[in-house]
């Protein structure tokens, strides 16, 4: 029995080979290929996104992606994707995987995985690897591959992704292939000037406002004293928020990834500011220059920063983005008394 996907890999690999056997110019190979992709997405199971404003493909083969997608879905599109994500399942893995860690620029390392830069792309290899041995994104194009361990894909239709606490080597296959997926698009989303900020969201007044911190500071605990204070409010995301700006205005991009928090949004809403805890006995909150608010939302982008180049990236973009919304420091305890204080100073300049 053959798979969807194997049938795509191959007639993908032929296709290749007739292109460059032919002498086939790059753009029009590419568009040949946006033909096919459009042409046959159903029969690969290509399936179409509408996340931040920027329309993703992304080519899954037989694999369910995590359920949180569903609500961005959209039929397709009349235009060009904007990124576009594939899955390769082609056997060649371990051959692939093997080359990049002997012969490749080794320019970073995580607990969970390491970076390769390649003359046109790098290469996300996860030391740890469970169904997903890591993800390719490359630099002059808007694609990504990632690539899957096929002894543990075939056979296996859906899969259960729930994100939890752990150390890195116990982190699942799931986990690994929504890390991919997000994490491909976080890197081509940064060429169309969009920003993942690692925060904890809420819509006050028809505009989102981002709570920013490290890891245990109270994000989460913050947000959720503005019900305790009574305030009218819903929420927007629970882990991270694309910022982008449009038309001269900053928006939160609504995302499909929450971490573990389970709280996201499939609607876009025009940004009013960021909001930076610090611990603190009181409750207490002071609005940040351009200069320091730049640095604090660089600090807490999630936007690839694999070499100077992405930084400096990161940095641009925020910097565009910063005298158009509110920025704040606050000191704060646990009391719903700190969501008043922020009330306030938001009120006082929105």
């Amino acid at each position: 029995v053959v798979s969807l996907s194997q049938i795509q890999y191959h007639f993908r690999d032929a296709l290749t080979k007739k292109a460059h056997s032919e002498k086939t110019s790059l753009d029009t190979f590419n568009s040949m290929g946006q033909n096919i992709v459009t042409e046959f997405g159903k029969v690969f199971n290509m399936t179409y996104y509408s996340i931040a404003d920027l329309i993703v493909s992304i080519d899954a083969g037989h694999v369910t992606l995590q359920k949180e997608l569903k609500d961005f879905e959209i039929s397709k599109p009349d235009r060009q994707c904007d990124i576009d994500i594939s899955f390769d399942f082609s056997g060649e893995d371990l051959k692939y995987v093997f080359k990049f860690q002997q012969k490749e620029t080794w320019i970073m390392t995580a607990p969970l995985l390491n970076i390769f830069e390649k003359p046109d792309s790098f290469v996300v290899l996860y030391k740890y690897p469970k169904l997903v041995y890591g993800y390719e994104v490359f630099k002059s194009t808007n694609k990504a591959v990632i690539y899957f361990n096929t002894a543990e894909i075939d056979g296996a239709d859906t899969y259960d992704i729930k994100l939890e606490e752990h150390e890195a080597e116990d982190t699942t296959g799931p986990e690994l292939l929504l890390y991919s997926v997000r994490d491909a698009f976080f890197f081509h989303a940064q060429k169309f000037g969009r920003i993942p900020i690692h925060s904890s969201s809420i819509i006050y007044k028809d505009k989102v406002y981002l709570f920013s911190a490290s890891s245990g500071v109270g994000k989460t605990t913050h947000v959720s004293q503005w019900s305790n204070a009574e305030i009218e409010h819903s929420l927007f995301n629970g882990d991270v928020c694309m910022a982008y700006q449009k038309d001269g205005y900053v928006f939160a991009g609504a995302l499909p990834w929450s971490g573990t928090s389970n709280c996201y949004t499939a609607k876009d809403y025009p940004l009013g500011g960021v909001i930076f805890i610090q611990r603190g006995e009181i409750n207490a909150i002071n609005p940040l220059g351009l200069a320091d608010g730049a640095i604090n939302l660089c600090a807490r982008c999630l936007a690839p920063n694999w070499n100077r180049s992405l930084v400096s990236y990161n940095m641009d973009i925020i910097e565009e983005m910063i005298p158009k919304i509110i920025t704040g420091k606050l000191q704060c305890n646990i009391s719903s008394e700190a969501a008043i204080v922020v009330r306030d100073f938001l009120e006082e300049r929105r």
